[in-house]
């Protein structure tokens, strides 16, 4: 472990840090959270080290270890790491960077954050045996005395570990484990793999993540990656034609194995750019999603209107509005059924087989993520819905040659 003054870690260290998407989590710190590491770190009190892997030495490990393969038996996958981790490692010491970001984004931000002036602290701030500094008012950088600048210059208050002899592969299971302890969940978990179709779905959230963010606080959580969770949901539904299994749980193997056809990423971005568009109109800005139900509902109509390229989408704020309106009503309706059903089945002194909420669409819609439950919901509600959506102007059939036959198109 390397110990750095604050200066030295930013300009040695952190500015010339990759930070790859699939091994870090997300930048989730507010400005409180930073002045409370920052007055710990000026303390003396931030102990743990942050985690960085030095490129140059994996690389040379890297071709070290393909050296001796020629030699010495190693598995296919452990060859096709070490062949990866080469491109991938010379990539970034092209593009100049020197090190790899494992553990402590949040952390290395915040620090960056006060040399820029974007974070101020107060109160005790520095403590040694020759200094103890208090900041009555809330001070910026710029604003320290000359000597807590020189403290801060001086005093190896960073610690930093640098790993020297890993692929690619062992970074993602250094990444999971060095996280384990505030539990990372399956997504992020599954994100830490290096694939083909992870990174284009890493790229897909980028692109639209307007739509996650705009969400932040309620039922998508953006700072635990449930964006690409929803993206790989709806690649999936793509995929195998709604035949699969959604669940993050069983996302892992599909992440790493599996790809899409042209045509196929083509209609997954077509439903995520009208997802985008329908999740960022002030309506659903104002009125966030609020139950898991509601994210399937538009996701389902989505699929309905693009799975066969037969819709363009007219009006997402109608298109949002009218989606969750018609499946919160298609939900009453099959309440009152089931309590009716109940009812009765109680009358006749519980004779048959009791009413299972199983059969009815509230169940079916909140358990969408088994390809049963919206294989259900779809053979039922989407000719009802796309008829719906029509009428209200919400989209249109491509190319349509009258209202007639867009009608005829949606109940076929």
């Amino acid at each position: 472990m390397k110990k750095y003054n604050i200066n030295q870690f930013t300009t040695e260290v952190w500015n010339k840090t990759y930070v790859d998407p699939a091994l870090q989590r997300r930048l989730v710190w507010n400005s409180n959270d930073k002045k409370q590491y920052l007055q710990s770190l000026f303390k003396g009190f931030a102990y743990a080290p942050m985690m960085v892997a030095d490129i140059q030495s994996c690389l040379d490990f890297c071709l070290a270890e393909l050296e001796r393969a020629e030699t010495v038996e190693v598995s296919p996958c452990r060859l096709k790491d070490l062949k990866h981790s080469v491109k991938y490692y010379t990539a970034l010491l092209g593009k100049g960077y020197r090190y790899i970001s494992i553990d402590g984004q949040n952390r290395s931000h915040a620090i960056k954050a006060f040399l820029s002036n974007d974070v101020n602290i107060q109160g005790t701030v520095f403590r040694s045996a020759r200094l103890t500094h208090n900041l009555t008012k809330k001070t910026f950088y710029e604003d320290l005395l000359r000597d807590a600048k020189d403290f801060l210059s001086v005093k190896d208050l960073v610690h930093v570990t640098i790993i020297n002899t890993h692929t690619r592969g062992e970074l993602e299971e250094i990444f999971v484990q060095v996280n384990e302890g505030v539990a990372l969940n399956d997504m992020e978990k599954c994100s830490a793999q290096s694939s083909s179709l992870g990174k284009y779905i890493r790229s897909l959230a980028q692109r639209y993540e307007d739509a996650f963010r705009n969400q932040k606080g309620t039922v998508l959580n953006w700072n635990r990656k449930d964006d690409e969770d929803w993206i790989c949901k709806i690649a999936k539904l793509v995929k195998f034609n709604n035949t699969q299994n959604t669940k993050v749980a069983n996302h892992a193997e599909f992440w790493k194995n599996a790809s899409l056809s042209k045509a196929q990423k083509d209609t997954v971005e077509r439903i995520l750019e009208d997802f985008n568009a329908t999740m960022t109109t002030p309506e659903a800005t104002k009125n966030k999603i609020s139950h898991k139900w509601e994210l399937w509902a538009l996701v389902l109509g989505l699929y309905a209107v693009h799975r066969d390229n037969a819709f363009t989408t007219l009006n997402p704020a109608v298109f949002h509005t009218t989606v969750i309106d018609f499946f919160e009503d298609a939900r009453d309706e099959g309440d009152k059924a089931f309590g009716k059903a109940l009812t009765e089945w109680h009358k006749n002194d519980k004779k048959g087989t009791k009413p299972s909420k199983a059969g009815y669409v509230s169940h079916w819609i909140g358990n969408a993520d088994t390809s049963a439950a919206r294989q259900l919901c779809l053979d039922r509600y989407a000719n009802d819905l796309l008829l719906r959506l029509i009428h209200e102007g919400a989209i249109q059939l491509n190319k349509p040659s009258s209202t007639a036959d867009a009608e005829k198109t949606a109940s076929a």
